[in-house]
């Protein structure tokens, strides 16, 4: 599969980018699939990905429920294991791995809502933060 090699390559030559589709010169839905990013995300989350999508790939059976556990289980390793400088980072971090897999299999909603669900928790929770920390020792 190219998109595994696509992350070795990534790996060993940082000059050399792989992207998603057009900039290969192959269309999306061609059989030629990179995964653009992926060595910016953590090795644990890369490999996930990688696994997650050439199962998605190969398998038109995947129930959506599936695809939707294993994405949330992508999305949990995103935010663990990514050392966040900032929410914003964070973010970044969960659109980039979220992009990989809805370009996988676009037809499959379940995976762009779960992405887009942990985007909607994570703001929510930068959003309510500062109120939290603003109570005081009485606000208990």
């Amino acid at each position: 599969f190219s998109f595994c090699m696509a992350m070795s390559s990534a790996r060993a030559s940082p000059r050399q980018s792989p992207k998603i589709g057009a900039s290969s010169g192959a269309p999306l839905g061609s059989g030629a699939f990179e995964l653009h990013g992926l060595g910016e995300l953590p090795p644990v989350v890369a490999k996930e990905i990688c696994t997650f999508v050439a199962l998605l790939r190969r398998r038109q059976d995947l129930p959506s429920i599936e695809a939707a556990r294993r994405t949330l289980k992508i999305m949990r390793e995103v935010v663990t294991h990514t050392a966040a400088r900032d929410v914003s980072w964070l973010i970044e971090s969960i659109k980039r791995a979220g992009g990989m897999l809805v370009a996988a299999k676009p037809h499959e909603l379940a995976i762009g809502n779960m992405v887009r669900r942990v985007l909607h928790v994570v703001r929510e929770e930068l959003h309510d933060a500062p109120a939290a920390g603003t109570g005081g020792a009485g606000a208990g």
